[in-house]
């Protein structure tokens, strides 16, 4: 498996915030340092443990339109009885007409409660065994975001399968979107909430989508499965969680300020180009509004800086058109 991509064109910032000011933050993204390969972003349905997503919810889930969170693989058991596999087959063929991935013929292992690698790496280790394993996959109760390195070395992609955050708070809330940064900066190529469905979830019980859906949905809607992260160096970054990924048209970079007062982000890109920006912002009391457009030119081997006050409780999103 190749983790390293090359060739940027578009490009789109995320920036979610918490809060008195603060220094200058500075995040220096090389756009032709690429890491891992992102196959994407899921959550559990499992009508057999009676959490089933009604097809219309399904729909607003998977989906990358206005009012979708947007996620892109569809976690679903296999049932043993088999009279519940018409309600796994509808929502299946529901979220695959939206685009999710829908993984199958695939062999993960070991899904180890805190993604423990003393379960793993006598697979990995074993001649016999080693070529029949697809993913490397665990939960991270208990602690387990790390580098795989063993992993990697094989050939093996490296998913988080499931955590929830059970706070429901706006702290909850930014709890998975650090959460996110953190799987993302470990390398690992997918990640996977819990239940969708419910107060812990992205939809309530009757299918509105929570500020947690809102939330992951700034990384859902943007970093789709076939993006590469790509590196990045922040400096004097204080509760700022920078990461950044390209498909070689869009770039895309996710910001959280963990702060408790405003801050300046200063972002360097290295070997960018030329770009239009639409911008959005999403609050923790609504969703996402447009905000206008503007253009900035990256030059190919300068640096340059886009400066961004971050205040309260503010999401602002960056949509950029080559």
């Amino acid at each position: 498996m190749n983790r390293y991509t090359s060739n940027v064109v578009g490009l789109c910032l995320i920036l979610l915030f918490n809060i008195n000011r603060l220094n200058a933050q500075v995040a220096t993204i090389d756009l032709a340092n690429e890491k891992q390969n992102i196959s994407g972003f899921g959550g559990a349905h499992s009508p057999e443990w009676g959490v089933e997503l009604p097809l219309d919810q399904v729909d607003k889930t998977y989906g990358i339109a206005p009012g979708q969170v947007g996620l892109s693989i569809f976690r679903t058991p296999v049932p043993i009885d088999t009279s519940i596999f018409s309600m796994e087959v509808t929502a299946v063929v529901s979220a695959k007409t939206n685009g999710a991935d829908i993984v199958s013929a695939k062999v993960i292992a070991a899904e180890s409660y805190n993604f423990d690698h003393s379960m793993t790496d006598p697979i990995l280790n074993d001649a016999s065994a080693e070529p029949n394993v697809d993913i490397i996959g665990g939960h991270i109760y208990g602690g387990g975001i790390a580098d795989y390195k063993l992993a990697w070395d094989k050939g093996k992609e490296v998913w988080l399968t499931a955590h929830y955050i059970s706070a429901t708070n706006w702290a909850g809330d930014i709890a998975i979107a650090k959460e996110i940064h953190n799987s993302m900066i470990a390398n690992f190529n997918a990640y996977m909430y819990w239940y969708i469905l419910g107060e812990t979830g992205f939809l309530s019980n009757g299918g509105d989508i929570l500020k947690r859906g809102y939330v992951m949905s700034q990384f859902l809607k943007f970093i789709r499965p076939g993006y590469a992260k790509v590196n990045v160096v922040t400096s004097s970054a204080t509760n700022i969680d920078v990461t950044a990924y390209n498909n070689n048209t869009n770039v895309v970079i996710v910001a959280i300020s963990r702060n408790t007062a405003p801050v300046d982000l200063n972002i360097t890109l290295q070997n960018g180009s030329e770009y239009i920006f639409t911008k959005l912002v999403a609050t923790v009391a609504n969703g996402t509004f447009f905000a206008g457009k503007n253009s900035i030119a990256f030059n190919k081997i300068k640096q340059n800086y886009l400066s961004f006050p971050v205040t309260k409780f503010i999401v602002l999103l960056f949509f950029l058109y080559s």
